[in-house]
């Protein structure tokens, strides 16, 4: 009888944004030439075809970073579904994994009245290290202190991402 030692492949979750990106791009490519090709009259002419394609695959992109940062913490924290408010009670600056120095806040928070302190896995820097004071804490109903604390970045830059496609749509819709 045969072994099958082939290894299960898996795509790893900081790859699939980019692929996904690079899928809609090209479809979208291919949704400007067909219809530059068969779209006659005005809408040539005025040149709204290529903006609302491009503002789309802005707004495409700003879903999918989206998606994915949701997809990654749920992979990482499946059982934190709670939420409370935490306060940063010290931030110590330490070396992250691309090399550069930012403040990792420890966090306290409180459930069913019992105090608990977790180290955020989230740095900041610049102004925000002395700005934010409180945090939202997500954790395990089950065992509170099975916590983490959310990095809004990727959630900012997906908005900006998303509002930025919808203002060019509506820009360039209302040019027609």
């Amino acid at each position: 009888m045969k072994k099958n030692n082939k290894k299960e492949q898996t795509i790893k979750p900081e790859f699939i944004l980019p692929i996904i990106v690079f899928i809609a791009i090209c479809i979208n490519a291919v949704i400007i030439v067909i219809l530059s090709l068969c779209v006659k009259g005005p809408l040539i002419e005025k040149g709204i075809i290529q903006p609302l394609i491009l503002s789309t695959e802005v707004v495409i992109v700003g879903i999918v970073i989206l998606i994915t940062e949701k997809r990654i913490i749920k992979k990482e924290h499946p059982k934190c579904l709670e939420k409370c408010k935490g306060i940063i009670i010290d931030s110590q600056f330490e070396l992250n994994e691309a090399k550069t120095w930012a403040k990792y806040p420890t966090v306290k928070y409180e459930v069913d009245k019992k105090t608990y302190q977790i180290k955020s896995s989230v740095g900041i820097n610049g102004i925000l290290s002395s700005c934010i004071k409180k945090v939202t804490v997500y954790y395990n109903k089950e065992n509170p202190s099975d916590a983490y604390t959310k990095n809004i970045i990727p959630e900012l830059v997906a908005s900006m991402f998303i509002i930025t496609g919808i203002i060019v749509i509506i820009g360039t819709i209302y040019m027609i």
